[in-house]
């Protein structure tokens, strides 16, 4: 799978407050739109872009509402995101 990088309005990370300008995902045949997902590379939180394409923290009824697959590649990312930090 290619991944493919995306220029966003600057915004910060809800959690832990780190900026962002740039999003890189799994992105085939669209682009960055409102409601996609991402996770920060400082702190590994899971947030979702808004209609601004801004961060804002997952809800616990989308967090329990994620399909399998979306759930895995989420949870392998924050595993990965944290041992970067060990």
């Amino acid at each position: 799978m290619k991944f493919k990088a995306h220029r966003v309005p600057e915004a910060a990370c809800p959690h832990c407050g780190s900026l962002f300008d740039t999003a890189t995902g799994m992105l085939r045949n669209h682009s960055l739109k409102p409601g996609d997902v991402t996770i920060c590379l400082e702190c590994a939180s899971w947030m979702v872009f808004t209609d601004e394409l801004g961060l804002r923290p997952f809800t616990a009824q989308e967090i329990v509402s994620l399909d399998f697959e979306t759930h895995k590649l989420l949870s392998a990312a924050t595993r990965a995101i944290k041992g970067l930090s060990q």
